[in-house]
């Protein structure tokens, strides 16, 4: 009987399997802890606005901060209140909620982008400027105790801008 070890399949040795299998362990936990960063926090898909927090009739307010996206509130009186992305649909630029400002298209009260002075009204529609569609709104429904809850993950895109002097729209 020959004993001799001529065997020509390799043979790896205990420590060799180890090392290779506490390799592939530190490779996976590596990956899976720069993926942790290199994808962005998600803020919390709904977002709710409390009672005081609503502007009265015929008012706006931009909800900022909390952990969620900003949401501009837009209150309407009897025809409800919308809840819209507080971005100009032109370059992305922030809104601020003007009242009392000089009057565009009859409204003294409106969303003022300050980059290139488009202008939005209440009810989200496109007032003056570059913008070539209305602002983008969040899903949003009133509670029983005057909450709205605004549901970040429903966006209802602007309707386009008809007329001339319509900048090409770049904000998805």
């Amino acid at each position: 009987m020959d004993t001799s070890h001529d065997d020509p399949r390799p043979t790896v040795t205990r420590r060799a399997a180890l090392s290779l299998l506490g390799a592939s362990v530190a490779a996976v936990g590596g990956v899976a802890a720069m993926l942790r960063y290199a994808t962005p926090a998600r803020p919390a898909r709904l977002r709710r606005v409390r009672a005081e927090q609503l502007p009265p009739p015929g008012g706006a307010t931009i909800v900022r901060g909390g952990g969620g996206n900003a949401v501009a509130v837009a209150n309407r009186g009897d025809a409800g209140v919308l809840a819209f992305i507080p971005r100009c649909t032109h370059l992305g630029c922030s809104l601020t909620w003007r009242t009392a400002g000089q009057p565009v298209a009859g409204n003294v009260d409106y969303f003022d982008c300050p980059c290139h002075n488009s202008s939005f009204a209440l009810d989200g529609r496109v007032l003056f400027g570059p913008a070539a569609r209305d602002l983008d709104r969040y899903g949003a429904r009133l509670e029983a105790d005057g909450t709205l809850v605004v549901d970040t993950a429903v966006i209802h895109r602007g309707a386009p801008r008809s007329g001339r002097g319509a900048a090409p729209t770049i904000v998805p």
